[in-house]
C-alpha cells in the first residue's frame, strides 16, 4: 500500500513540473499560467533518429477544484492507514488529491484526472493544448515549437503515461 502511494506521488510529480534535468535541451523546464491553466514544461530525451528537442507540457487548473470530496476524517484515515501523521501526509500529497471510493485520500494522477475523480475534466483539446503550449515557448523566449504533429505527440503522449492533461511538442531549444 506504500509502494502504491510512492509510485502514484513519483507520477504526480513528474506530471505537475517536477521534471527531471535530463533531455538534449540542457534540460529545460518552466511553469506558466494560461488563462484557468497552470502549464508546467520540460525537456524529454529524444528518441532514436530525433533531431529536435522534444517538450512534455502537463496541464491543471490553476486553482484546485475545492475539496474534491475531502474531509479531515479523510486525512486522518489516510495517515492512519499510512503510519505517519495528517500534517506530513498533507506535505507530501499536496493540494492535487480526492476521496477515492475505499476513503481516505489519493493524489490526482493523469489515471484519475481523466476518470473525472478530481473535479471538473480540463476540456482542452489536443489542437488547443498544443496552442497553448506553443504560446508559452513565445512568452518564454528559450525555444521555439516547431508545428504540431498529432502522430508524434500520442506516440510520446502514450509512452509518458498520459494523454488527456499533457502535449509532447518538437522544438528548437537554445
Amino acid at each position: 500500500m506504500l509502494s502504491h502511494f510512492i509510485r502514484s506521488f513519483a507520477v504526480a510529480l513528474m506530471l505537475l513540473g517536477a521534471l527531471p534535468q535530463a533531455g538534449h535541451a540542457g534540460g529545460r523546464r518552466g511553469q506558466a499560467t494560461v488563462g484557468d491553466y497552470r502549464v508546467g514544461w520540460g525537456t524529454m530525451p529524444r528518441p532514436a533518429g530525433e533531431r529536435a528537442d522534444v517538450l512534455l507540457f502537463t496541464f491543471v487548473w490553476k486553482d484546485p477544484v475545492p475539496s474534491r470530496g475531502v474531509s479531515e476524517a479523510d486525512w486522518a484515515f489516510e495517515a492512519q492507514r499510512q503510519g505517519t501523521d495528517v500534517y506530513t501526509l498533507k506535505t507530501i500529497m499536496g493540494r492535487e488529491v480526492y476521496r477515492p471510493a475505499r476513503g481516505g485520500v489519493a493524489i490526482c494522477t493523469v489515471s484519475a484526472v481523466a476518470q473525472g475523480l478530481c473535479g471538473r475534466k480540463l476540456g482542452l483539446s489536443e489542437t488547443k493544448r498544443a496552442e497553448i503550449a506553443a504560446s508559452v515557448l513565445r512568452v518564454d523566449g528559450r525555444c521555439t515549437a516547431a508545428p504540431f504533429d498529432p502522430a508524434f505527440n500520442r506516440r510520446m503522449s502514450n509512452a509518458a503515461g498520459g494523454v488527456d492533461q499533457i502535449v509532447v511538442l518538437r522544438a528548437q531549444c537554445r
